[in-house]
């Protein structure tokens, strides 16, 4: 009788240990799962970081390129400009000399002019 007892108090914490075992690895499981879980969702945050970041460099880029074509047409235009500036300094120049040349001319008439008289 007591050698039953013995026996069934063992299969009882038997019982218990694989009921523990069980629950462990239950839990252990669960847990890894999880783990999984979050580190997926760690991934796809990642991912999708990565999609955005490749975007604005996308974006980026095009912006680089716009700037550079505006870049281009302004040094053009400020090239245009430095032309006409020049073709007009050029001009007031051949101006000055031409009021220079009909000051002198007017001098010369009136020494003659008053030579004359």
């Amino acid at each position: 009788q007591e050698l039953i007892q013995v026996k069934d108090e063992f299969s009882m914490q038997m019982k218990r240990y694989q009921d523990l075992q069980a629950s462990m690895a239950s839990d252990h499981a669960g847990k890894r799962v999880e783990h999984d879980s979050q580190l997926a969702d760690k991934n796809e945050q990642l991912i999708q970081q990565i999609h955005r970041s490749e975007r604005e460099a996308v974006e980026l880029r095009d912006k680089f390129a716009q700037l550079e074509l505006s870049k281009v047409r302004m040094q053009d235009q400020l090239s245009d400009m430095e032309q006409v500036a020049e073709r007009e300094r050029e001009k007031s120049e051949r101006l000055m000399n031409e009021v220079l040349e009909v000051k002198l001319q007017l001098e010369r008439s009136q020494q003659k002019l008053k030579q004359s008289e």
